[in-house]
């Protein structure tokens, strides 16, 4: 499972099972100190990062490269790491394009095509 922390954001690491790629919430050392001060610009940074998914998705459903491009140099400008760009956004909609495929709500084409715009978005747009 991957660990995110529920206040700023962040990537934390993995936990066992390592195939299961559902998110899992706890808090990194930094929030941890400051649990009673959630404020209104953490849940802000908190709506940007699921609305980033969302247009990342959408741009993915029209194979739609430079959206994408976009989209994750704003995120990466808005300070959002490029670990949590891959693994707190990218990881997880690879994760729900395998499950839409296995009930069968995605062909076996749409499910390469946005494997492979995945693909593509993570090696050329995130930055190193």
């Amino acid at each position: 499972m991957l660990r995110w922390c529920c206040y700023c954001q962040q990537f934390l690491g993995e936990s066992p099972d390592y195939q299961n790629l559902s998110i899992t919430h706890g808090i990194c050392p930094a929030c941890r100190t400051k649990v009673f001060e959630f404020t209104e610009a953490d849940l802000k940074r908190s709506e940007s990062i699921r609305d980033m998914q969302h247009q990342l998705h959408e741009a993915g459903r029209r194979n739609d490269l430079g959206a994408a491009q976009r989209i994750i140099e704003n995120a990466v400008a808005s300070n959002i790491r490029p670990v949590d760009v891959l693994i707190g956004v990218i990881a997880p909609m690879l994760y729900q394009v395998g499950e839409d495929w296995k009930r069968g709500a995605m062909s076996v084409a749409e499910e390469h095509g946005f494997t492979a715009y995945c693909s593509e978005i993570s090696i050329g747009s995130l930055p190193t």
